[in-house]
């Protein structure tokens, strides 16, 4: 049973929307994250290093955010 695969414009709207929202998703845990460790007293090394750690990115990107969420 062979059949036509739909590309219809409603499943792409749908499939670029569930990956806009996985990374609006991502970003906001990582702004919780940060907020939360800070209002630990947790230093900005240690919540650069754990950013790269749990979210495998590089200590450029895990200062950007440090930055970006911290002020």
């Amino acid at each position: 049973m062979g059949g036509k695969v739909l590309d219809l414009p409603e499943i792409r709207i749908y499939k670029e929307g569930k990956a806009e929202g996985k990374e609006e998703g991502k970003e906001e845990g990582i702004r919780l994250f940060i907020i939360d460790k800070l209002e630990d007293g947790i230093s900005e090394e240690v919540i650069i290093k754990k950013l790269q750690k749990i979210y495998s990115m590089d200590e450029k990107e895990a200062e950007d955010y440090y930055k970006r969420y911290s002020e």
